[in-house]
C-alpha cells in the first residue's frame, strides 16, 4: 500500500513538472510564433510600383488607433510616433492612442527574430481583414535603433506595412526590403492614402 501511494506521489509530482515546462515553453515561444505569424502574412511578391498587399486596403476610418508595448524604449516610441506624425501630415489619417486598438506594436528582444532571417529589425502587416477593410494589423520592432538614420526609416517602413503596403525594388522607397538613410517616404503613398482616405466615412 505505501508502495502504490509513493508511486502515486511520484507520478503527481512528475505532473507537475511537466505542466511548469509545458507553460515556460508556450511563454517563451509565444512571441516568436507572433512573430512568425505576422511575417507569413507579408506578401513576399516585390514589384518595382507601389502597391498594397490587396487592392484597396484600409481601414474602416480615418482615425486609426494604436496600442504600443510596454516593452518598447522611449527611443522606439519616439520614432514611431515621427513616423505616424509623417502620415498624419500628409493625409486625412490620425492616430489616435487606445487599449482595443487596431494596430497593435510590439518591441521584442532581438535574441527573438525568426531563425531564418536573423536580419530583420523589425516587420509588421495586417493580421486580419475582412473583403477591403483592414480589421487588425500588428508591427513588431526587434532592435530598430540598429538603423543608425535620423528618419524613423524602419518604423516608417512598418508602419505602411500595417497600412496593407508591399515591398518594393526601388531602393530609394521606405519600402525596400533593405533599410538605407537615404530612402524616403513616397509620394505615391501619399497621392494612394490620400485617394483611400479622403472619401467619406
Amino acid at each position: 500500500m505505501d508502495k502504490l501511494k509513493a508511486y502515486f506521489n511520484l507520478f503527481l509530482i512528475l505532473i507537475v513538472i511537466l505542466l511548469f515546462a509545458t507553460l515556460s515553453y508556450f511563454k517563451k515561444t509565444d512571441e516568436i510564433l507572433t512573430a512568425r505569424v505576422i511575417d507569413s502574412l507579408e506578401n513576399q511578391n516585390i514589384t518595382p510600383e507601389i502597391k498594397q498587399i490587396k487592392e484597396e486596403l484600409k481601414f474602416e476610418n480615418r482615425t486609426i488607433s494604436y496600442s504600443i508595448s510596454q516593452n518598447c524604449s522611449l527611443n522606439s516610441t519616439t520614432r514611431l510616433f515621427r513616423a505616424m506624425k509623417l502620415i498624419s501630415d500628409k493625409t486625412p489619417i490620425r492616430f489616435i492612442n487606445k487599449e482595443d486598438a487596431e494596430i497593435i506594436v510590439e518591441c521584442l528582444n532581438s535574441s527573438l527574430k525568426p531563425k531564418d532571417d536573423l536580419s530583420k529589425i523589425s516587420e509588421g502587416g495586417p493580421t486580419l481583414f475582412y473583403n477591403n477593410t483592414i480589421l487588425e494589423s500588428r508591427i513588431v520592432l526587434y532592435n530598430s535603433e540598429e538603423v543608425k538614420c535620423d528618419f524613423p526609416i524602419a518604423e516608417l517602413h512598418e508602419l505602411l506595412h500595417a497600412l496593407g503596403f508591399d515591398h518594393t525594388t526601388n531602393t530609394k522607397s521606405v519600402m525596400y526590403p533593405l533599410a538605407e538613410c537615404k530612402q524616403e517616404l513616397d509620394r505615391e503613398i501619399i497621392i494612394f492614402l490620400n485617394k483611400l482616405y479622403s472619401t467619406s466615412f
